[in-house]
């Protein structure tokens, strides 16, 4: 009986336990504090809201409210959305909005807060284009391929008869530019391109406003300069050296690695596996790399081992395995 119940109380402190880790602690008196911006009235269009983080918010709703054009009934609900950063970036029309934000987690979410704010409309010279896709410095590999048709991206300014010019190149200065689309520039946020050789990538955008007549008569500066890389080849294969693969006398039980390479700005991944045990991976940019079996027994004698190539851009070349008998 008093064996029962010790299993009984065990299980018990075992649930209260596994409950107390997974309850979360409440939103509700918790409070939103936004920071930036602290103005109202702005003759920008493009606004990044920040706010206090939350220790226990998972994330963060964000409610942006068109107003009508005295700035008092509600309009049109803009945005509703959720973010996990502690900021939120929005391009605005001219007018009024509110910018309604509450933290959230599974369980629980504070009150709003809101932040009234006016957009006046104001030249093109004042504003900033801001490039959304691909992201900043990305990367893209065998791994994390680009597609053959891709778009470059970009946040619409909020007029009429706008037109976007484009420069993308591969020179960093835009030297060898070229202008997308051919001819005049697009009455679109993007546009598709296609790339095939590795480079690295760079790109700008610049707004142009258009009276009827279809002459330009104002324009933003050029965007921030984005760029990603692209490199989809993989690097070649190390010729494995030593120790001989299927050699049958036995090896000293500790020794060297020998593989040879002629690549530059690689790592190699070294695996090794001491009978069914198997090491954790190493890195390094030598072409050798020591082994120790100083613990083999009658059934860890056997040493497996292979070299993986990785370049800069991340891509992986798997190597040859080989293997070999210690004392």
């Amino acid at each position: 009986m008093k064996t029962k119940w010790l299993i009984w109380l065990t299980a018990l402190l075992l649930t209260l336990s596994s409950c107390s880790d997974i309850i979360e602690p409440s939103l509700e008196k918790d409070k939103i504090v936004i920071v930036t911006p602290q103005d109202t009235v702005f003759g920008v269009y493009n606004l990044n809201f920040t706010w206090d983080i939350l220790e226990n918010a998972t994330q963060y709703q964000v409610k942006v409210i068109e107003l009508d054009s005295m700035g008092k009934l509600q309009y049109d609900v803009n945005v509703d959305t959720l973010v996990k950063d502690n900021s939120f970036r929005h391009t605005f029309a001219p007018g009024y909005f509110q910018v309604h934000v509450r933290g959230k987690n599974n369980s629980s979410y504070t009150d709003w807060v809101m932040k009234r704010i006016r957009i006046k409309p104001v030249g093109l010279s004042q504003q900033t284009l801001v490039l959304k896709s691909p992201n900043n410095k990305a990367i893209y590999n065998t791994a994390n391929p680009l597609p053959l048709d891709f778009a470059l991206e970009w946040d619409k300014i909020p007029e009429k008869k706008i037109k976007y010019k484009v420069q993308f190149d591969s020179s960093g200065d835009f030297s060898t530019i070229k202008n997308f689309p051919i001819g005049s520039p697009t009455d679109e946020s993007s546009i598709l391109l296609s790339i095939t050789k590795d480079a690295t990538y760079y790109w700008r955008v610049k707004a142009l406003k258009t009276n009827d007549n279809g002459n330009y008569i104002d324009s933003t500066d050029w965007s921030e300069r984005y760029y990603f890389t692209y490199d989809v080849t993989a690097p070649q294969k190390v010729d494995m050296v030593s120790p001989v693969n299927g050699s049958t006398t036995p090896l000293a039980k500790q020794g060297a690695l020998k593989w040879s390479s002629t690549q530059k700005n690689v790592i190699y991944i070294v695996n090794i596996k001491y009978g069914t045990t198997a090491d954790t991976p190493h890195e390094t940019y030598n072409l050798e790399y020591p082994y120790d079996n100083s613990s083999a027994t009658t059934t860890t004698k056997d040493v497996t081992w292979s070299v993986d190539v990785k370049d800069k851009a991340g891509n992986i070349t798997k190597g040859d395995t080989w293997s070999f008998t210690t004392q």
